[in-house]
C-alpha cells in the first residue's frame, strides 16, 4: 500500500504534465523491466528480491492508474461503453490471475511457468500501447521539480472531495468496494479449503466463475448506460454485492456458491462502472 500512498500525487502530475499515451508507453516498458527482474527472482529463489520486485509492481500500477483512466474520455466519445469494456478486462486480468494463482499455489512446477508467462504479457502490453493515438498534455506547464506541485494536487483533491458532495459518496464508495472485493477475495479460498474442502481446482473453478459475472456487469452498465450517466445503476449493483455476500453465510452447495459468484461478479461490474463512469465524465478535478 506504501507506493499508493506515497506516488499517487506524483503519478496525477506526470498524467497532466506528459501525453497520458506516453505516460501509459514509459510504464509499460517498466512493467517488463520488473516483470524480467521476477522471473529472475523465481530461479534464484530469492526472497528479497521478489519483495523488492513486489515492491515496484504496485509503484508501477500507481503511477500507471491516473494515466489509464484519465486516457479513456480523450479516447472515446462513447464513455460509457469505453468504460464499462476497461472495467470488464481490469477485472478479468485480476480473477484470471487468482485462478491461476489458486490453482498453482504450492507447487514449485509452476512457478517458473508463471514467471514467463507474466513476463510475455507485460510484453504484449507495451507492444499494444504502441498503438495509442498521440495525445495532448492537459498542463505542460507543471513543473517536476517543484514540490508544491505534489502538495497542491494533494490539497486540491481532498477539497473537491469534501467540497463536491457527489464525489464524496463516489470516494467513499469506491473505498468500500475495494475494501470489501479485497476482503472477500482473500477470504474465498480459505472458505473453498476449510469450509467446503474442495481441492485447489475446484477452488479456481468457482474463482472463474466470478469473471463471466463481471463480463455480463460490466457489458450491461456500459449498454443501460445509454451514452449518460445513470446512477440507478449504483443501488442495483451494491444490492447485488450485498445480497451475494450475506449468501455465503448459509451456502454449502457447489451451485449456490458459483451462483453467488456470479451474481457478486455482476453487482461488482455495475457497481465499480457507474463510480468511474461518473469520475471520468462529471468530476474531472
Amino acid at each position: 500500500m506504501l507506493p499508493f500512498l506515497v506516488l499517487s500525487p506524483v503519478a496525477g502530475v506526470l498524467s497532466d504534465k506528459f501525453p497520458k499515451n506516453k505516460i501509459i508507453v514509459w510504464v509499460k516498458a517498466g512493467e517488463v523491466i520488473i516483470m524480467a527482474l521476477g522471473l529472475l527472482g523465481f530461479y534464484l529463489r530469492s526472497l528479497p528480491l521478489l519483495l523488492v520486485v513486489l515492491f515496484l509492481m504496485a509503484s508501477q500500477r500507481a503511477i500507471f492508474s491516473p494515466a489509464k483512466y484519465g486516457v479513456v474520455p480523450e479516447l472515446s466519445k462513447d464513455l460509457p461503453m469505453a468504460n464499462g469494456l476497461l472495467q470488464m478486462g481490469s477485472f478479468l486480468a485480476i480473477i484470471l490471475g487468482s485462478v491461476l494463482g489458486a490453482l498453482w499455489a504450492g507447487s514449485d512446477r509452476f512457478v517458473f511457468t508463471a514467471g514467463w508467462i507474466l513476463l510475455i504479457c507485460a510484453v504484449l502490453g507495451f507492444v499494444v500501447s504502441l498503438f495509442i493515438p498521440p495525445l495532448v498534455p492537459a498542463q505542460e506547464g507543471l513543473s517536476l521539480a517543484d514540490w508544491s506541485e505534489y502538495i497542491r494536487a494533494v490539497r486540491v483533491g481532498l477539497r473537491e472531495i469534501v467540497n463536491k458532495r457527489g464525489l464524496f459518496w463516489v470516494f467513499w464508495g469506491l473505498t468500500l468496494f475495494w475494501g470489501s472485493a479485497n476482503f472477500y477475495q482473500m477470504n474465498m479460498v480459505s472458505f473453498g479449503i476449510y469450509d467446503m474442502l474442495w481441492p485447489n481446482w475446484m477452488i479456481s473453478l468457482v474463482l472463474l466463475t466470478t469473471a463471466g459475472g463481471i463480463v455480463v456487469g460490466s457489458l450491461l452498465a456500459g449498454v443501460g448506460s445509454r451514452h449518460r450517466i445513470e446512477m440507478g445503476l449504483v443501488p442495483l449493483g451494491a444490492f447485488l454485492m450485498a445480497l451475494s455476500m450475506m449468501g455465503f453465510a448459509f451456502s454449502r452447495v457447489v451451485f449456490s456458491v458459483v451462483s453467488l459468484r456470479i451474481s457478486l461478479g455482476g453487482g461488482g461490474g455495475v457497481l465499480h462502472c457507474a463510480f468511474e463512469l461518473l469520475l471520468s465524465e462529471k468530476f474531472r478535478i
